[in-house]
């Protein structure tokens, strides 16, 4: 299964933590491209919930697999980067996956409020 990474690529967060799962990604699992880039149009809406196109919401991670494409947003987008990274990072992203999806975006959604945008 391969993953695309969608992220808003004018927030100094984000960029930072694409990098961080690029340099960890030894498998070459991960794909990246801005969000408001040509591969990221038909996720858009995803990572744009309330309509503002101006200011993502969310990080998005789109699994490619035989059986089609599914969407995670939020914690679920990253507990899937995660687990595509291989240990010990896929631990983590079980883990993450293990929470309550509420508990675990409302954190996401406390470190999405101090990004900074470039």
């Amino acid at each position: 299964m391969s993953r695309l990474v969608l992220y808003d690529a004018r927030c100094g967060l984000c960029s930072g933590s694409v990098a961080w799962l690029a340099r960890h990604d030894t498998r070459g699992a991960l794909a990246f491209s801005p969000i408001d880039s040509a591969a990221g149009d038909p996720y858009r809406r995803a990572a744009f919930p309330t309509g503002d196109s101006n200011r993502p919401d969310t990080l998005v991670v789109v699994e490619r697999g035989a059986t089609g494409e599914v969407v995670r947003v939020r914690s679920g987008a990253v507990a899937s980067a995660l687990r595509a990274l291989g240990l010990p990072w896929s631990l983590a992203g079980l883990a993450l996956g293990a929470l309550p999806t509420r508990m675990a975006d409302s954190a996401y959604r406390m470190v999405a409020r101090l990004r900074r945008r470039a």
